[in-house]
């Protein structure tokens, strides 16, 4: 299948093209095409969800490439199965598949062995691209690239511990959702170890979570974005109300966050 994602591939191609044209003909108002390597578990997982019987063994190829098999869902039924199976990439592109703002009039999540590729298309043109591994989410992971300006109210899903269920983070923008997730994934692993972006690009550090670090962050990054905080509290309350309670705690008992905290429930008592 070309990758639509290059200028250099132009249009789509004809099979992907005639799924699409079919399953708007059978009444799949948005159609996504489920390109599954055979050589993924996650996507051999999806395969099975989606037609109810295992993947046929993985084929090699001479050239060592993967071979897939194309399936096409309707858009509840994929993110379902991507939240299922689809590990941390999975929960994301999910997310984008569920995000009213993401008005596509179809999709394309490519499942391979390395990660998830995610193609959202106004016609046969791709309008957002975001690509994700299997592993839970980095901290700075963002949703799709989008032709949509930054400003655009930006909605993605996300889980924080282990013992966490999903939870949907919502921003003014795509930046303010990022900063409510990255302050989510870090109080949600407190008491334990996080990752942090590191100098490098991809090679994040890891560290453990402590009230002191949870601190440092808020006084640098959050002090003066008391809706950012109050998404990542409200979004807490869903997933891990302890969680969400002793991160209001932390800045109720830290002068410096007084007001912070303040402005923070002033937020939760409107919304």
């Amino acid at each position: 299948m070309p990758d639509p994602s290059k200028p250099e591939d132009g249009r789509v191609g004809d099979h992907v093209a005639r799924l699409v044209s079919q399953a708007k003909a059978d009444g799949i108002e948005r159609p996504v095409v489920l390109v599954l390597s055979m050589g993924s578990e996650y996507a051999r997982a999806v395969y099975h969800g989606l037609k109810g019987r295992p993947m046929p063994p993985p084929v090699t190829r001479p050239d060592g490439k993967e071979v897939s098999v194309v399936q096409v869902a309707e858009a509840a039924q994929a993110a379902r199965l991507l939240r299922e199976h689809g590990g941390g990439g999975g929960f994301v592109a999910a997310g984008q598949l569920e995000n009213p703002n993401m008005a596509a009039d179809w999709d394309c999540v490519a499942m391979s062995k390395g990660g998830i590729l995610f193609l959202a298309f106004k016609g046969d043109q791709p309008f957002a691209v975001g690509s994700w591994g299997y592993q839970r989410l980095a901290m700075m992971d963002r949703p799709p690239e989008s032709k949509v300006e930054d400003g655009e109210p930006t909605m993605f899903v996300l889980t924080g511990s282990e013992s966490a269920k999903p939870c949907r983070v919502f921003g003014a923008s795509a930046a303010d959702a990022v900063l409510s997730a990255i302050l989510l994934y870090v109080v949600s692993d407190y008491p334990g170890f996080t990752e942090l972006p590191g100098p490098e690009p991809g090679h994040p550090v890891r560290v453990r979570v402590t009230p002191e670090l949870v601190r440092e962050m808020l006084r640098d990054r959050y002090v003066n974005a008391p809706a950012v905080v109050g998404e990542t509290v409200r979004a807490l309350r869903e997933s891990e109300p302890a969680k969400a309670e002793w991160l209001l705690k932390l800045m109720r008992n830290h002068p410096p966050l007084l007001e912070l905290y303040r402005a923070v429930r002033r937020g939760l008592s409107v919304g």
